[in-house]
């Protein structure tokens, strides 16, 4: 729940709560318990059911499954001391999809999965024989409702390869708040690349560093910060100091403060989002209404590849460390001011102001059908 635990997915939850809560809505939330005192808490005009105690989302580089199980099981409870009109159920991590499918049927509401993204026979590779069991629930939770939300068009058609009929899933992307990231000032450190994010496998972060270690054949003193906490961090850190380029990158850990994040990025030249998997890719549109471009990869799971505009907004690069080198320099090697007015184009397009609309036109249909 952000702003305990920050990630896309978190934050887009977050926004869309809020305005609704604002428009006169009733907004509860359901998850982990990152805070001391009740279980049932007012913030930001959202009531928040810490259901039980956080644990850790990775082991061993790896998303819990453990977690996940404990989750739904606690959460049912707490959901059925309730009744609503909707239930909207983020896909991941899958297992409690089910617990909101057994609330719909007892309570007979409405049931919405939101799908960030589909990741498919890419589980094999994520957990290996263990993958199968992944993609088998994967497939079964997309059939659990009629009722799905897809961020992006990439997932739309993610969804559809899994059997869903074109009429069942509404695309209702994730956003910013244009206005609150433009009154940011920028901070006092300059950076030519930032990264911020999760620091896990499917990040490539160490496509990256070698990346970076190209650059600096180029540009001796190129400066990239590199924002986030994960299990890979420890790796990363030793890949730079192999790499020889630690006079030319700073870790830094998880900035809380949203205000912090941004300010680091106005003061950057270009973003870097070497994902191998993003159902949507905030921090590029967040990138963007700073007026910084974005560089990201075209991985087939990579939805934020479909944000860039090539040569307007970023670049999108194959999948070598050399190929996103290149066009990291090719942003460095122009001015600053060209990109602004583009990137800041580009970003307006997702204002969460204007998705919140779609999103509550979207919960009234299914209430009044």
């Amino acid at each position: 729940m952000y702003p305990f635990y920050v990630g896309g997915i978190e934050k887009r939850i977050y926004e869309l709560g809020c305005r609704l809560s604002k428009r006169g809505h009733e907004v509860h939330h359901y998850c982990l318990k990152y805070w001391e005192g009740p279980d049932v808490i007012l913030r930001d005009g959202v009531i928040l059911h810490g259901v039980c105690l956080a644990e850790e989302l990775f082991v061993e580089n790896r998303r819990s499954i453990k977690e996940a199980v404990y989750f739904a099981l606690k959460v049912f409870r707490p959901l059925c001391q309730e009744k609503f009109d909707i239930i909207d159920c983020q896909n991941a991590p899958y297992i409690p999809i089910i617990t909101a499918k057994l609330y719909q049927i007892v309570m007979k509401t409405k049931l919405v999965v939101t799908w960030h993204e589909v990741w498919g026979k890419y589980w094999l590779n994520y957990l290996g024989k263990f993958g199968y069991g992944a993609v088998i629930t994967e497939y079964f939770c997309a059939r659990i409702s009629t009722n799905l939300i897809a961020v992006s068009a990439h997932t739309k058609d993610n969804l559809r390869r899994l059997g869903q009929k074109d009429r069942n899933i509404k695309i209702i992307s994730n956003g910013i708040d244009f206005a609150d990231i433009a009154q940011i000032e920028g901070n006092m450190e300059q950076n030519d690349i930032v990264y911020a994010g999760r620091l896990i496998r499917e990040k490539c972060v160490d496509i990256l560093l070698e990346a970076i270690s190209i650059v600096s054949n180029y540009r001796k003193n190129v400066k990239c910060v590199i924002i986030g906490e994960g299990p890979e961090k420890n790796r990363l850190v030793r890949l730079a100091y192999d790499l020889g380029i630690t006079n030319n990158v700073t870790f830094k850990d998880f900035i809380p403060d949203y205000k912090q994040l941004i300010a680091h990025i106005k003061t950057s030249r270009v973003l870097a989002l070497p994902s191998l998997s993003e159902g949507f890719g905030i921090i590029a549109i967040e990138a963007n209404a700073c007026g910084v471009p974005v560089v990201t990869s075209s991985q087939p799971s990579n939805a934020a590849k479909d944000l860039i505009h090539e040569g307007y907004n970023g670049f999108v690069y194959g999948v070598t460390a050399e190929e996103l080198a290149k066009n990291l320099l090719s942003v460095l090697d122009t001015p600053k001011d060209k990109w602004i007015s583009n990137c800041t184009d580009i970003a307006r397009q997702y204002d969460w102001d204007a998705i919140v609309c779609d999103l509550e036109r979207y919960y009234n249909d299914l209430i009044a059908s």
